[in-house]
């Protein structure tokens, strides 16, 4: 098994659970997988993804993770975490299969349960398109770990404080770990922690984690996108009380998200997490935010996490912040899949339909960004959205 854990994955997911669970428990959703990169699928990396997913019947959480969220987690209430300790997914409920040499996935069922799944199949199939075209050597693994080692220190002598992010999109397990322990040895205190949960575990480093784009996707289908920040945010607050406190602007763009974020959530909230979209740009616009409402902008965090992939690019954000907010890097495949044979696969598994209740009407979930190529979701939905965004 690749996962032989269920905290082999990012803490996003449980925060995100936790909350679903208490104010969505009724909720049905679909994910589909979405593969940019333009590669060849096999029937058998379809064979091996299948077994790997009929596998994780039988993988559940490991108690000393569930001890290890306990104390370090503390905004995961005991009820939830018993949760965890009983969930097991269901296997039947994803759908995998070829179409025209393209992998095609699909997971249906209610949003508490199937929620999990995005960040432990990503891996699983990254691990086997990889691991039938070149498996690395213990060589290439000693050299992830010298890489990941340089990396950090590098950024720690910019001055970054950084996350590993990768579990997604890694290369393998191994490699991740090797990474994890190079990020450690290299990063010193800039290296924050990670978002995975076992690996957290692991080596005792902080797990990070708050909301992603999902569920502002299946809020907008189930109410309306003109009132999915609302609730989002207010339903955050509701669960957590002002703490898991960075919030994620751009699912329908930045600029109509702070439209929502008014003097009551920008003040309660820490900060917000840059995900698409020029960064220089968007960091403008948010310390031009935090000081209309007479909030100084040193107090609050940005968290730069889309297309890290090069210390310039690192060093360019850090300049033009020069102090004005609390700057901090979530890095994902330029750690954990950084090799020269193969690229990291381009893929994301979105959130595409949520149905409120089994008495409401199922609708399309789309995603916006303030990259307009990094739109998602049913073409027609998403025009209605930008519309509606608009007025």
């Amino acid at each position: 098994m690749i996962i032989k854990t269920l905290a082999d994955t990012d803490l996003y997911k449980m925060t995100m659970g936790n909350a679903v669970n208490q104010h969505f428990p009724e909720a049905n959703v679909t994910y589909e997988l979405k593969v940019r990169s333009k590669v060849t699928w096999h029937q058998n990396d379809v064979d091996n993804i299948i077994n790997q997913i009929n596998g994780m019947s039988n993988v559940t959480f490991q108690e000393e993770e569930l001890a290890f969220m306990q104390t370090r987690c503390k905004y995961l209430p005991w009820n939830y975490l018993t949760f965890l300790r009983g969930l097991r997914l269901d296997p039947s409920h994803v759908k995998v299969w070829l179409e025209n040499d393209v992998l095609k996935l699909t997971i249906n069922g209610l949003w508490g349960q199937e929620i999990y799944w995005e960040t432990l199949l990503m891996p699983i199939i990254s691990e086997c398109y990889f691991e039938t075209r070149a498996i690395l050597s213990p060589y290439d693994l000693d050299q992830a770990y010298e890489n990941a080692r340089r990396k950090a220190k590098k950024l720690r002598d910019l001055g970054a404080y950084f996350i590993d992010m990768g579990t997604r999109r890694r290369r393998s397990y191994s490699a991740h770990n090797a990474v994890i322990r190079g990020l450690i040895d290299g990063g010193n205190d800039h290296f924050l922690g990670t978002s995975n949960v076992h690996f957290a575990t692991k080596y005792n480093i902080t797990p990070h984690g708050t909301m992603a784009h999902e569920l502002f996707s299946a809020v907008a289908a189930m109410y309306g996108v003109e009132n999915a920040n609302n609730i989002v945010l207010g339903k955050w607050v509701d669960t957590y009380h002002g703490l898991l406190g960075i919030a994620l602007p751009d699912t329908f763009t930045t600029d109509f998200f702070l439209k929502t974020f008014n003097p009551f959530y920008a003040k309660l909230f820490d900060g917000v997490r840059h995900d698409s979209g020029n960064p220089i740009e968007w960091v403008d616009t948010v310390i031009n935010h935090y000081e209309s409402l007479g909030i100084n902008p040193k107090s609050k965090k940005a968290v730069f996490s889309d297309g890290l992939d090069s210390f310039d690019r690192v060093k360019e954000i850090i300049k033009h912040v020069n102090g004005q907010m609390m700057v901090t890097f979530g890095i994902g495949t330029w750690f954990t899949n950084d090799f020269p044979d193969f690229k990291a696969l381009n893929m994301v598994i979105k959130l595409t339909e949520a149905q409120k209740n089994p008495f409401e009407p199922r609708r399309h979930a789309v995603k916006l960004s303030d990259a307009p190529s990094k739109h998602n979701g049913d073409k027609k939905t998403v025009q209605e959205y930008l519309e509606r965004i608009n007025n």
